[in-house]
Order: structure tokens, then C-alpha cells, then sequence
């Protein structure tokens, strides 16, 4: 599909086989992209992993506190997607640039306040953890790295986001391919020293995430000034702050990016206190799970953002009756796939484990870990499918009071208490019966159909 296609092509929804076509048309990209990004973040662990266990239970929870802090700006940027794919089944492309100038201006300014206010307080956030010291050391060197890329990552998503909107997913998909690549010999000169590059070790991973980082933003931003994308957008027409489309990202986004931040702070939570006061082994097979999980859930995410971007295009188009079209094929997939996962995951537990070490220890505590796995994915698909087609329609302040208050007092609460019980397994037993609770909700909220009534424009 050519990007003239993109602009004027029609969604046909009416057959089973045009529903699959349609979605996957879109999805295609976003999936490959987010395969490829988790299979960026193996490599990543497999790398670093070669340095030692301390590397390994560090990167899981460094990591983690990074995009706990990204949240908020980030649900703010990624509300371009809603208002993009709104303006453009409206026909009103021009609109499309404004929003993403009001989001790329928030991700570039977000990121900066992060590393001003975060870099100082580094070692007193590790240091509350109660990890080991060695653990704790490159936990505070890779996070005070990654600080360096918050401005390019979240500046970067408001442009693909823009893409990804008006029907074009290929472009940040492309570029985000290209930028893990880079990612990945950053890390084989920077983690080791080749190339004549001095030996960083975890400092180099960390050091080499950044640098992709911004050379996605430098490619984006490129394609993003065009001529094609001036001719028919207008990109470079009205790069201002404009008042009035920034309240109304702020508007939709906030309540996003609220969830985002409170949600991975309660799974930072569980990651550092939780599962971290049972010792280095315990992170590390967490680190390991986490990991694997993410080439389940990241492709169906990927799949989230065209059910995003085609529920907004549809009500763009008042064609509110297809969404339901849209949503039961995209549950199909989505459900297909990531339980079929979840049985290899239960099934293959301990040969999944060992393709990032032999340790029996590790293979021990991470075997539950990836049984709790293997039950919730089809529960998780549901959300994510569900809670994307939410967002496409601008419902963001209810599923956030939803998963917020599920997170305070479900999911926190009952992981903590099964913990005291069984250990680091009853931390994902509580994490399983979380997912699978408000994964109910969120079909709830959908089945209402109020979210069909939210008015953006």
C-alpha cells in the first residue's frame, strides 16, 4: 500500500475475510515492529547476560523504573494516535500535524524535566529497594543512562504515533527496525568493547538503547518534513503550541498516562519489593520471564494500536455499527495467538528458561512464574484488544479509574499476601488474578457501549 492509497483508501469491514484483511493490513507492520523490539530487548538480556547474574536482576528493574517515570508524558504523546486517526476518517488532514507538534513538543519537554529531576535522586530510588549492593550499583548506572533517553523516545513516539494514526504504520515501524538494529551494534561494540570502543559493560547496554533512541527520532522527524507530508498534511505549517489542541490532548492523554505511570509503579512494586527481597535469583528468573513475555504480549499490542487507529477512523466516519465487526476478529487473533503461547509456556517452561542460562536455581523460581503465564495471556489479550478500542474513541477516564483502583487495592494487596505464603510464585499468582479481574471489567465497559458517545471534536 502506497501512502496515496493510505489516504484514500476506504476500511471495508462487510465479510469475515475483508474484517481479517483489513486489520492485519494495518496490524502487519505494528506487529513485525513490536516482534522485532522484543526480540531487541532477548538480545539485550542475552548480551548483558554474559557479564553475570548482578547485570541480569539489574537491567529488569532499571528498565522498569525508567518507563514508570516515561508514563505519564508518554500516555499524553501516544492520545495523538486517538485525535490523528479521528481527524483523518474526517477527512481533516491538516489537523492531523497540529496534534502531533502539541505532542511531540510534550515528549520533548517531558523528557527533559525527567532527567533534571530524576538524575540527582538515583541512588536513594535504588537504595529504598533493599537489593543487594552489587545489584544495586548497576541498577543506578543503567537507569542514570537511560534518564539520557527521554526526550528522543518520547518525542520519537508522538511522530510515529502520527504515522500510525493516518494509516501508515510501515514508516514507524521501518524506522523502529532500523533503530534496533542500531541498538544492537551499539551494544556489540559498547557492552564488550569491540570496534576499538572502550568496555562499558552494563553501562554500554544502556548506552546503546539510548543511542537508537535517537536515531529513530532523527529518522522520523526526517520522513515526517517531506514534501509528501507537507503537500498533504501540512507538517510544516503551524509547528507553534496551539492552545486549544494541546488541552485537548492533555485531556485525553492525561488520564492515559496516569494509568501508564501508576500501573508500572505498582509493577515496580512488585518487581523490586516484592520479588527483589527474595534475592538476586529471584530477579533474575523475574527479569527472564518478563522478558519472554513480552514477544506474547508486545505483537498483540502491536495489533492494539490499528484496533486504536481503525476505531477512531470509524467513528471519524459515524460507522459506529462496524466497530463490533472490528473487535470480535481482532479478539480472535489476539486470543488465538497469545494462548497458544501461554501452552508453550507451561508446557516448555524449563526449556524456555534455559535458552538465557543453565542456572538450576533460576529455572526453579522462574518454572511457576511462566505457569502464572501461561493462564493469564488469553485474559491479557482480551484487555489489550478491548482497552484499545476504548481509546480509539477517546474513553480514557474510566478504564483509568478501573485499573487504578484494581491495581491499589487488587492487585498490590493480593500479591503481597501471596507472597508471605508461597514466595516469589505467590507475587504472580496475585499478578494473575489482577490481569484476569480486569480483564472482565474492560469487557464489561465495552459490552455498555457508552464509550461510542464520547465527543473529541
Amino acid at each position: 500500500m502506497t501512502q496515496e492509497q493510505a489516504i484514500s483508501t476506504a476500511i471495508a469491514l462487510d465479510t469475515p475475510r475483508q474484517r481479517f484483511l483489513t486489520l492485519i493490513s494495518l496490524a502487519w507492520p505494528l506487529i513485525i515492529s513490536f516482534t522485532v523490539g522484543s526480540l531487541m530487548r532477548l538480545v539485550d538480556t542475552w548480551m548483558v547476560g554474559k557479564l553475570g547474574k548482578e547485570e541480569v536482576a539489574a537491567i529488569g528493574p532499571a528498565g522498569m523504573y525508567a518507563w514508570t517515570f516515561m508514563g505519564f508524558f508518554m500516555g499524553i504523546v501516544t492520545a495523538n494516535n486517538i485525535f490523528g486517526s479521528q481527524s483523518h476518517g474526517r477527512g481533516d488532514f491538516r489537523q492531523c500535524s497540529h496534534f502531533t507538534w502539541q505532542a511531540f513538543y510534550v515528549g520533548i519537554m517531558g523528557g527533559m524535566a525527567l532527567m533534571a529531576l530524576l538524575w540527582p535522586g538515583a541512588q536513594w530510588l535504588f537504595s529504598v529497594s533493599g537489593h543487594e549492593p552489587e545489584v544495586m550499583e548497576r541498577e543506578v548506572i543503567y537507569f542514570r543512562v537511560l534518564l539520557l533517553g527521554c526526550p528522543a523516545n518520547l518525542a520519537a513516539v508522538a511522530l510515529a504515533t502520527f504515522f500510525d494514526g493516518t494509516g501508515r504504520p510501515w514508516i514507524s515501524a521501518g524506522t523502529g527496525a532500523l533503530s534496533n538494529l542500531v541498538n544492537v551494534a551499539a551494544n556489540y561494540a559498547l557492552i564488550y568493547g569491540n570496534w576499538g570502543f572502550p568496555k562499558l559493560g552494563i553501562e554500554g547496554a544502556a548506552l546503546g538503547t539510548v543511542l537508537s533512541l535517537y536515531a529513530w527520532l532523527l529518522m522520523l522527524l526526517a520522513v515526517y518534513l517531506t514534501p509528501f507530508q507537507r503537500r498533504h498534511y501540512g507538517t510544516a505549517e503551524k509547528p507553534a503550541i496551539l492552545r486549544e489542541s494541546l488541552r485537548k490532548l492533555v485531556r485525553v492523554g492525561a488520564p492515559m498516562g496516569l494509568t501508564w505511570m501508576l500501573d508500572m509503579i505498582s509493577w515496580s512494586i512488585f518487581v523490586h519489593f516484592l520479588i527483589g527481597r527474595f534475592g538476586k535469583i529471584a530477579l533474575a528468573a523475574n527479569t527472564i520471564c518478563f522478558t519472554v513475555l513480552h514477544f506474547s504480549f508486545m505483537p498483540t499490542v502491536g495489533m492494539s494500536v490499528a484496533v486504536t487507529v481503525l476505531t477512531g477512523r470509524l467513528l471519524g466516519q459515524d460507522r459506529k455499527a462496524d466497530i463490533h465487526k472490528l473487535i470480535v476478529m481482532a479478539l480472535k487473533v489476539g486470543v488465538g495467538y497469545m494462548g497458544t503461547l501461554g501452552l508453550i509456556f507451561g508446557v516448555f517452561r524449563e526449556q524456555v528458561i534455559r535458552m538465557f542460562g543453565s542456572d538450576p536455581d533460576i529455572i526453579r523460581v522462574g518454572g511457576p512464574m511462566l505457569i502464572c503465564a501461561a493462564i493469564f495471556q488469553g485474559f491479557d489479550a482480551v484487555s489489550i484488544i478491548v482497552s484499545a478500542c476504548l481509546k480509539g474513541a477517546g474513553d480514557t477516564l474510566w478504564p483509568a479509574v478501573m485499573q487504578i483502583s484494581l491495581g491499589l487495592l487488587l492487585f498490590l494487596p493480593s500479591a503481597y499476601g501471596l507472597s508471605l505464603l508461597l514466595g516469589p510464585t505467590g507475587a504472580w499468582v496475585g499478578g494473575t488474578i489482577f490481569i484476569c479481574t480486569l480483564s472482565f471489567f474492560y469487557y464489561m465497559r465495552y459490552r455498555s457501549g457508552k464509550w461510542m458517545h464520547k465527543k473529541l471534536f
